[in-house]
């Protein structure tokens, strides 16, 4: 996850996508909160003396309106986590295939260290037998 965390600020468009999240969370939380309000004053009212009843029907829309707008909002929470989670999807991906892509540097590397090895030992093995003396490959005739 942190390579992940890294990666999205390397994005901006992700970084602004993450920012939005968190301005939308702390816009639900204000919602929540005046939900809650409206609630506790429309309990207040509704205990006291019914003359007091007029307020009730204006709190309750108020309340409406606050549950029409936390619905709204967690709509677009939805479809923003939704864009994210996409982006880290493509990310995790990315990271994927460049692990694999360094796994196979890696093995190619081996392969070719082994090779490099094989014709060191090869090379070694000929010159005890003095294949490779300069001079027999020096003059044209023999």
């Amino acid at each position: 996850m942190a390579n992940l965390e890294r990666l999205a600020k390397l994005d901006s468009e992700l970084e602004r996508m993450l920012f939005d999240r968190e301005n939308i969370l702390l816009d639900l939380a204000k919602l929540y909160e005046e939900r809650e309000r409206i609630a506790d004053e429309t309990r207040v009212i509704q205990t006291n003396l019914p003359a007091n009843q007029d307020g009730v029907q204006s709190l309750i829309d108020q309340m409406l309106a606050v549950n029409l707008r936390i619905t709204t909002v967690e709509g677009q929470l939805r479809e923003l986590e939704a864009k994210i989670q996409a982006k880290f999807v493509a990310y995790g991906l990315k990271i994927e295939r460049m692990t694999d892509f360094g796994n196979e540097i890696r093995k190619s590397t081996e392969m070719m260290t082994g090779i490099t090895r094989s014709s060191d030992d090869f090379m070694r093995e000929l010159e005890k037998y003095e294949i490779w003396d300069e001079d027999t490959y020096q003059s044209p005739l023999p």
